[in-house]
Protein backbone atom coordinates (compact mmCIF):
# COMPACT_ATOMS: atom_id res chain seq x y z
CA UNK A 1 0.00 0.00 0.00
CA UNK A 2 1.36 3.29 -1.23
CA UNK A 3 1.11 6.46 1.25
CA UNK A 4 2.04 9.99 1.21
CA UNK A 5 3.46 12.26 3.51
CA UNK A 6 4.00 16.31 3.88
CA UNK A 7 7.90 16.13 4.38
CA UNK A 8 9.58 19.90 5.02
CA UNK A 9 12.85 19.91 4.03
CA UNK A 10 15.23 21.83 6.10
CA UNK A 11 19.03 23.37 5.05
CA UNK A 12 21.30 23.63 7.88
CA UNK A 13 24.49 24.52 6.37
CA UNK A 14 25.82 21.63 4.07
CA UNK A 15 23.04 19.58 5.31
CA UNK A 16 19.54 18.76 5.31
CA UNK A 17 16.73 17.07 7.78
CA UNK A 18 13.75 16.64 7.37
CA UNK A 19 10.50 16.77 9.31
CA UNK A 20 7.13 15.35 8.82
CA UNK A 21 4.15 17.49 10.38
CA UNK A 22 0.92 17.08 11.10
CA UNK A 23 -1.14 17.87 8.00
CA UNK A 24 -2.14 21.10 9.77
CA UNK A 25 0.71 22.20 10.29
CA UNK A 26 2.84 22.36 7.45
CA UNK A 27 4.29 25.99 7.63
CA UNK A 28 8.39 26.53 7.54
CA UNK A 29 10.49 29.24 7.23
CA UNK A 30 13.24 27.98 6.64
CA UNK A 31 13.00 24.94 3.95
CA UNK A 32 10.73 23.99 1.79
CA UNK A 33 7.45 21.63 1.50
CA UNK A 34 7.32 18.42 -0.49
CA UNK A 35 5.34 15.29 -0.67
CA UNK A 36 7.09 11.96 -0.29
CA UNK A 37 6.02 8.47 -0.50
CA UNK A 38 6.37 4.94 0.75
CA UNK A 39 5.65 1.61 0.37
CA UNK A 40 4.79 0.18 3.67
CA UNK A 41 4.09 -3.56 2.77
CA UNK A 42 7.47 -3.71 1.50
CA UNK A 43 8.81 -2.93 4.74
CA UNK A 44 6.06 -4.83 6.65
CA UNK A 45 7.27 -7.97 4.99
CA UNK A 46 11.05 -7.43 5.99
CA UNK A 47 9.63 -6.88 9.86
CA UNK A 48 6.81 -9.81 9.87
CA UNK A 49 8.49 -12.82 11.89
CA UNK A 50 7.26 -16.65 11.15
CA UNK A 51 7.24 -19.68 13.44
CA UNK A 52 9.66 -22.24 12.64
CA UNK A 53 10.46 -25.29 13.62
CA UNK A 54 13.75 -27.55 13.42
CA UNK A 55 15.38 -30.18 15.15
CA UNK A 56 18.82 -30.28 16.77
CA UNK A 57 20.64 -32.74 18.76
CA UNK A 58 19.65 -32.56 22.57
CA UNK A 59 23.19 -32.13 23.63
CA UNK A 60 23.57 -28.69 21.29
CA UNK A 61 20.10 -27.56 22.87
CA UNK A 62 21.55 -28.07 26.40
CA UNK A 63 24.88 -26.59 25.91
CA UNK A 64 23.40 -23.45 24.06
CA UNK A 65 20.77 -23.27 26.75
CA UNK A 66 23.62 -23.48 29.50
CA UNK A 67 24.98 -20.23 27.57
CA UNK A 68 21.75 -17.97 27.14
CA UNK A 69 22.21 -18.50 23.28
CA UNK A 70 18.94 -16.84 21.48
CA UNK A 71 18.21 -19.20 18.64
CA UNK A 72 16.57 -17.07 16.61
CA UNK A 73 19.27 -14.57 16.75
CA UNK A 74 21.94 -17.59 15.97
CA UNK A 75 19.48 -18.58 12.95
CA UNK A 76 19.28 -15.10 11.38
CA UNK A 77 22.10 -14.62 11.25
CA UNK A 78 23.15 -17.81 9.86
CA UNK A 79 20.86 -17.84 7.71
CA UNK A 80 22.16 -14.33 5.72
CA UNK A 81 25.35 -15.42 6.07
CA UNK A 82 24.45 -18.34 3.86
CA UNK A 83 22.55 -16.34 1.29
CA UNK A 84 25.22 -14.38 0.67
CA UNK A 85 27.78 -16.88 -0.31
Amino acid sequence: MLNIYPAIFHKDGNSFWVEFPDIKNIESADGFVSYVSSDVSKYRKKVKAVKKTLTIPEWLNEEAEKNHINFSSVLQKALMDELQK
